[in-house]
């Protein structure tokens, strides 16, 4: 038998791995005879989400863009590569996720894993079973009773259950609704991105749509800009969807912002181009840790409308859709690309349960347990779901798609939906299935049977401080530190703001008291040219003062009848005189 095999190890304070030794015998002499742009390498981050390693990470080498960030190590051939070691943060990561109330790590893992296993179910075209999605825990979750959002009682005082949960529900959307720093830290993200678009592209304009438009978006929603052409808004076209050319065009014009202003640039976090139906930018502002997403959409005016008209015909919309909006985003089901469901299609389910199963409450508490039992319990593989008019139909029967879309159905392109997706009309496009992309829609109908469940016996025990807490999860302690950094930036535009206005204000009383210095400078040169005698106008002064206080007709109020009274005075004085004369002789 052979002896074994002692095998090598590398005891250098940088070990090579086997793919940069290979990469410098058999790429590294060849860049010495190529004659092309510098070339550059570098040291990758891990991914997020992942724990880093204490192996070196390199990236294939690319040419340098003009851009290139100034960290980025440009390679020469006559120098040895420079090898940066990746940094082990295990324990700063974890003393993170303790001090700021990040996700644990086991909770992501089970939603991302359950995830991808309906997603790799739904390629194979094959069924899935739902199973109860829990709310993502965090390692230090604050005490129920101390939420925000919690009614607190009187001692020995408690009001009925559904009272109370109705106070609940509009006191959470109080807190879950930006505030007034947090909504200047939003807009202050988007005119940020708007002058990158006026600096890029001087012909496009950025229009805001989605939750930020219509008033319902949450303190951490994303941000959804729509791209499109000064000409397109003039003439009325950015109305109408583009064609085949238009859309072309368009799209170049989206690379070419992602590759002049966001490719590198440090101000934003993971600037990815998606291509999906709608082409778009997808990055995060760094210094608030918004979502930002620049759209090739369609025009969105006729959703909008609908949007603000359900908003006023139930007025406690508004609130319910924070409840629910959070329960998706607490499970990790409201991200479309991973399966979930988005902000458009959520709220227009909560329409649906309006429309189709109203609460005799007339109210927020009663719309939230209609809402769980008509999603909960409805037949998504026999029916689909309209909202105008409210009415459930056939789903063999009446397809909800475009005529192309049937046809590729037909021909063998694309494969039809499982039976068991969602269809749930849109009222503002009737050939669109907002269920189309939901595919764990069956995790969402078994968590909602849960929820309906667990809060039907908090309700009857009436003894929990807070009955969203089984709906919302940590999700106080997730957000915490995304709220303060939003909050942070909110105030440093505020206080920028009232620089400004102080600037203003002190810009115009200086305005001010220089006109009227001037006007003084003025009327005194007019006095030093037609100068008046001290007593004469001592005089008028005095007889205008004693005419208006023996409230006498003053000289200009006699006029030209002054002699005519006078006259008038004296004939009758010589009248009187006359006849004393008479009498006497």
């Amino acid at each position: 038998m052979k002896p074994h095999r002692v095998r090598q190890i590398c005891r250098s304070r940088n070990p090579f791995t086997p793919s940069i030794a290979l990469w410098q015998h058999f790429v590294l002499p060849w860049h010495a005879l190529r004659q092309q742009r510098p070339i550059m390498y570098v040291a990758t981050e891990a991914a997020p989400g992942s724990l880093p390693s204490t192996e070196t990470q390199l990236s294939p080498p690319a040419p340098m863009p003009a851009d290139a960030p100034k960290d980025q190590i440009e390679y020469e051939p006559n120098r040895e590569p420079v090898i940066r070691r990746v940094a082990d943060t295990r324990a700063q990561i974890y003393d993170l996720r303790r001090n700021t109330g990040k996700a644990t790590g086991k909770s992501e893992r089970k939603i991302e894993h359950l995830m991808q296993k309906t997603m790799s179910a739904f390629d194979e075209s094959e069924d899935y079973e739902g199973v109860v999605v829990e709310a993502i825990t965090t390692a230090r979750a604050v005490d129920e009773k101390l939420l925000p959002w919690v009614i607190q009682n009187k001692a020995g005082e408690r009001g009925t259950a559904e009272d109370r949960l109705a106070l609940e529900i509009a006191k959470f959307h109080d807190y879950a609704r930006p505030s007034r720093t947090e909504a200047l830290g939003r807009r202050n993200i988007i005119e940020q991105v708007r002058n990158h678009v006026r600096e890029a592209l001087p012909s496009h304009i950025l229009e805001v749509f989605g939750s930020e438009r219509t008033g319902i978006a949450l303190a951490t929603s994303d941000i959804d800009l729509r791209l499109m052409r000064h000409e397109d808004l003039v003439d009325g076209r950015g109305k109408m969807p583009p064609d085949g050319e238009e859309r072309r065009l368009l799209l170049k014009d989206l690379q070419t912002l992602h590759r002049k202003k966001f490719y590198g640039n440090r101000a934003y976090l993971m600037p990815v181009m998606r291509h999906a139906r709608y082409p778009l930018i997808s990055l995060q502002d760094r210094a608030s840790g918004i979502d930002v997403q620049i759209v090739l959409s369609n025009d969105t005016s006729l959703s909008r409308e609908l949007m603000q008209q359900y908003m006023q015909e139930f007025p406690f919309l508004r609130q319910l859709y924070s409840v629910v909006k959070t329960i998706f985003d607490a499970r990790g089901l409201s991200d479309v690309f991973r399966g979930g469901f988005g902000s458009y299609t959520i709220f227009m389910m909560v329409v649906a349960s309006l429309k189709h199963k109203p609460h005799k409450r007339n109210d927020a508490m009663g719309a939230l347990l209609n809402f769980l039992r008509f999603w909960g319990h409805f037949d998504t593989t026999k029916q689909g779901v309209s909202i105008e008019p409210p009415i459930l139909f056939d789903k063999s029967e009446v397809l909800v798609m475009t005529d192309t879309a049937k046809q590729h159905i037909l021909s063998g392109k694309h494969k039809p939906l499982p039976p068991y997706m969602m269809c749930l009309r849109d009222p503002a496009d009737e050939t669109n299935d907002l269920g189309r992309r939901a595919i764990a829609i069956k995790h969402v109908q078994t968590t909602f049977r849960h929820l309906d469940k667990k809060l039907t016996k908090d309700l009857t025990a009436n003894t929990r401080h807070s009955f969203l807490k089984l709906f919302v999860g940590d999700i106080f302690t997730l957000n915490k530190a995304r709220r303060q950094k939003l909050d942070a930036e909110g105030r440093k535009v505020l206080k920028t703001m009232q620089t400004s206005i102080a600037h203003k204000a002190q810009a115009i009383i200086e305005e001010e008291h220089a006109a009227t210095q001037k006007a003084r400078a003025t009327d005194q040169k007019a006095v030093e040219l037609n100068p008046r005698k001290p007593d004469e106008s001592l005089h008028d002064d005095m007889g205008e003062t004693v005419t208006s206080i023996l409230e006498m007709p003053s000289v200009e109020e006699l006029g030209k009848d002054g002699l005519d009274v006078e006259l008038k005075r004296f004939r009758e004085r010589h009248a009187r005189l006359g006849g004393q004369c008479v009498s006497g002789n």
